[in-house]
């Protein structure tokens, strides 16, 4: 799981992703639990969760092949896996939980969070293309036959 934060460590720094990947200061070695997977599972399940309910309730007849609601919802599911990412790590970071070896600030904290965010944002694309035909009830095809993405008529 802790792979598909593993390409954005540049934005949060190698210290946090060894915590998170179950790094042990007293132990020098890799023997807690993953936090990686309990973050991703959340934020896989939130983004599932956005895609069923932007395509099975939330997507309006009215909205038919706009891309403006998809996109709003898509921001809201990004902005809350941003604060799940960062308060999830800024709440171990506060309780002494991420050793003394590892120099992680409250700002490393809130650039994971950005990178919950990128990923979300990547998610919630990918979701939207495998169940968008599956779950919707009225708008199949919303944003991807919108004019937003026509490039000449």
């Amino acid at each position: 799981m802790g792979n598909m934060y593993e390409w954005l460590v540049g934005l949060f720094g190698t210290d946090l992703s060894d915590y998170l990947w179950g790094y042990d200061c007293t132990a020098l070695a890799y023997v807690n639990a993953q936090v990686y997977t309990g973050i991703g599972v959340v934020t896989i399940g939130v983004a599932l969760l956005s895609v069923l309910c932007f395509y099975w309730w939330i997507d309006h007849p009215r909205w038919a092949n706009r891309w403006v609601p998809w996109l709003v919802c898509g921001a809201a599911t990004c902005g809350i896996n941003m604060l799940i990412g960062s308060i999830w790590t800024l709440r171990l970071l506060n309780a002494g939980a991420i050793g003394e070896c590892m120099h992680v600030m409250d700002i490393n904290c809130w650039m994971f969070g950005l990178a919950n965010a990128i990923d979300t944002a990547i998610l919630f694309i990918v979701l939207s293309f495998i169940l968008k035909r599956f779950v919707s009830k009225k708008n199949q095809h919303t944003p991807w036959r919108s004019q937003f993405w026509v490039l000449h008529k």
